[in-house]
């Protein structure tokens, strides 16, 4: 049984005067749903918190990044921000190791590796959802707002081997058109 929580915070001078955001959904198989375009700014401001729990086979974790441009010139400030959440469960009894040294998690150590002593390796189910909010009406930019929901399973042969299989849902929107 873990808990993990974390935050980070970065002041960022941007030497070329350019900062752009943008993101495929998470299936990665597909062109950029959202995107922000080059923005004309001095610095950015990224702020960030991660909350993690692993109970015996459950595990939930979950991240929110907030991203505040400063711009330059005639263009506006512009704030930004993404989260998601991710849970799951290991049907075969493992569960998610933690190093404490790096505060991340390691591989998977099934019980029994898969053909070894007749193991099945270890079977892990997982829902995630998440939004990227690539979109600020003050600053008049209508990058999208991106949710994704994924629903997945994961099958460890053995630590080093992983099969996986995902659905991913993808959806699209932007305040200015409504699509």
């Amino acid at each position: 049984k873990l808990i993990h929580v974390g935050a980070a915070a970065s002041y960022r001078t941007l030497t070329d005067r350019k900062v752009g955001y943008s993101s495929r959904p998470e299936s990665h198989l597909s062109l950029k749903f959202v995107d922000t375009d080059d923005l004309i700014a001095d610095n950015v401001v990224l702020l960030g918190g991660e909350l993690a729990g692993v109970w015996n086979s459950f595990s939930a974790q979950s991240e929110v990044i907030y991203a505040d441009v400063q711009a330059s010139g005639d263009m506006r400030d512009a704030s930004f921000w993404s989260a998601y959440g991710y849970v799951s469960y290991f049907i075969t009894g493992e569960h998610r190791r933690y190093k404490n040294k790096s505060g991340a998690f390691s591989r998977v150590k099934p019980k029994e590796n898969f053909l070894k002593d007749s193991g099945s390796g270890a079977w892990e189910v997982g829902l995630r959802a998440s939004i990227l909010d690539l979109e600020d009406e003050d600053a008049s930019i209508y990058g999208g707002v991106l949710t994704d929901v994924t629903g997945g399973v994961n099958w460890y042969l053995n630590p080093n081997t992983r099969i996986m299989a995902n659905y991913v849902y993808s959806q699209r929107e932007t305040k200015e058109t409504g699509v």
